[in-house]
């Protein structure tokens, strides 16, 4: 029971803290730099780019925002809020960044790509078993960890990317 209340009160806590606005275009591409860039794409992983500005305490969504995207083979120019479709390779991934601008403010981020192949082998989880269930498990992870081939690991970026704006230097 508090397995599944523990993760919805804590993805009602920090949905709470910010409201943002639906997004109504569709996933926007990037634009290859060559044709070995893009036959090396393995899948794409999509990305909600917003921009944030802070009023008080409070963070307000910044809609309008020129934003552009540089990853390596690939860039493209989105205004938030937008859906972009971000580039994954099989075994590495390469971080993207991202810089905004909008009324006298501006942003920059390096997003990092996370490993989706480790990922899923963390979030394996027994529904039971007490101390036994929890080391099957253990040696279940460690097992599919080591025989693993990280040339074929999966990538992702995080599904919400909000850059915080402040004003322009």
């Amino acid at each position: 029971m508090s397995r599944i209340i523990l993760p919805i009160a804590f993805a009602l806590t920090v949905s709470g803290c910010m409201t943002y606005a639906p997004i109504e275009t569709p996933p926007q591409k990037v634009a290859f730099s060559s044709q070995t860039a893009r036959t090396n794409v393995d899948s794409f992983s999509t990305s909600a780019v917003r921009t944030i500005r802070e009023e008080g305490k409070k963070k307000v969504e910044v809609k309008g925002a020129a934003c552009k995207i540089r990853g390596t083979g690939y860039s493209a120019r989105v205004v938030t809020p937008a859906l972009v479709e971000l580039p994954t390779y099989r075994g590495k991934t390469n971080p993207v960044n991202i810089s905004c601008a909008a009324g006298g403010m501006s942003a920059a981020e390096t997003v990092e790509p996370y490993n989706a192949t480790l990922a899923r082998i963390q979030s394996t989880q027994t529904s039971g078993g007490g101390l036994v269930g929890a080391l099957a498990v253990a040696v279940a992870k460690g097992i599919a960890k080591s025989t693993r081939d990280p040339s074929k690991d999966e990538f992702a970026y995080r599904s919400e990317i909000a850059l915080k704006l402040s004003e322009s230097k």
